[in-house]
């Protein structure tokens, strides 16, 4: 119901706008709509940063979930963040009444256009169609606005305090959560995982997400720490403050690329293809473990757009019983790769532990 309000709020404001006079007032800014979950939000970064080279830093609106707020701000303070939800109408109105933007953006929702016309954006930049050669959404969000030299990794834009790629704390951080049962990992995988990194010399912090619990939890020892829930930007510190992370392919493993922290995704039903590194996360110290060959892995589409060169599957619990694609990793393989892509990270552990 409360989408259905959005959406007629929304053509109450597009017929208005579409009946009424032309206005004389100069159209000026840039708005950029979504309501992404975690790790895209993380992701559309690209874009605001593209937005930020192509229009004045004052002009750039982003109308998002309130949840995301304060992780934008913190990163690029010049814009303006208003809230956005379809699912809360007040938002809406807000976000509608007296807009006067230039051009609006949107990324793959379908549905954000429609908000786009009725804030009386002349002009509406949207995706057009899939790219014929693999890319990540980072990357295809950058290419938005248009034509460029070449991609500025984000990299630049991290503060020095979260700018440590081999902190000194010797811990790491295993984030256990995801939205999809089927990209979890069960407790045992996560239970050896913690047995192996305690044998090299690390401390450990468990991050279960608030739908971890019961017989889907791993147990922790008694020395490890369990990480309580806060705010992204302290999440964002928290995981700059360990010297690895180790989590599914969820939101949290995109915030660690805000930070340089040393990060392995163990990927089940995701693509490291589209949610990877790419050119703007190029400098990003994330590695993927992932399963190839895998033929149930046959979606291709995203966000209602069919993508022909993308395998991806988000299969849950009730069409999937059994998913090999994540449960085939073992935790010992995610240690030796750990091992081969931060060799560092472990003789300096093994340097702590004498």
């Amino acid at each position: 119901m409360k989408r259905a309000a959005s959406r007629a709020i929304a053509e109450y404001y597009r017929l208005i706008r579409h009946c009424s006079r032309p206005s004389v007032t100069t159209k000026k800014g840039v708005l950029f709509v979504h309501q992404l979950l975690l790790g895209d939000a993380v992701l559309s970064f690209a874009l605001i940063d593209r937005l930020l080279e192509s229009f004045p830093k004052n002009m750039v609106t982003v109308a998002c979930p309130e949840a995301y707020h304060s992780l934008y701000s913190a990163f690029f303070p010049t814009i303006r963040i208003v809230p956005f939800s379809e699912r809360q109408p007040w938002s809406v109105i807000k976000l509608l009444k007296g807009a006067n933007f230039e051009v609006g953006f949107a990324a793959f929702e379908t549905r954000m256009p429609r908000y786009l016309q009725a804030a009386g954006c002349p002009r509406i930049v949207t995706f057009g169609g899939p790219p014929t050669r693999p890319q990540t959404f980072s990357d295809m969000l950058y290419a938005l606005p248009g034509p460029y030299a070449h991609v500025k990794p984000f990299a630049r834009h991290i503060k020095s305090e979260l700018n440590r790629p081999e902190a000194t704390s010797r811990s790491v951080l295993i984030h256990t959560d995801a939205r999809n049962p089927n990209r979890r990992w069960s407790p045992k995988h996560w239970e050896e995982l913690s047995r192996l990194l305690r044998g090299e010399g690390f401390r450990i912090t468990w991050s279960f997400g608030p739908d971890v619990f019961g017989p889907d939890r791993p147990r922790p020892e008694l020395s490890d720490a369990i990480l309580e829930k806060r705010s992204l930007p302290d999440l964002v510190r928290t995981i700059s403050d360990h010297s690895l992370l180790i989590c599914p392919d969820t939101g949290v493993a995109h915030l660690a690329k805000l930070t340089l922290t040393p990060t392995i995704v163990i990927y089940g039903q995701g693509s490291p293809v589209l949610h990877g590194n790419g050119d703007f996360w190029r400098l990003s110290h994330s590695h993927s473990i992932f399963e190839t060959n895998v033929p149930c892995r046959d979606k291709k589409t995203i966000m209602g757009h069919h993508v022909e060169w993308l395998s991806r599957c988000d299969r849950g619990p009730k069409d999937c019983s059994d998913p090999t694609c994540q449960l085939d990793i073992s935790a010992a393989r995610v240690v030796t790769e750990a091992k081969q892509v931060f060799p560092g990270l472990f003789k300096e552990a093994h340097q702590t532990r004498r």
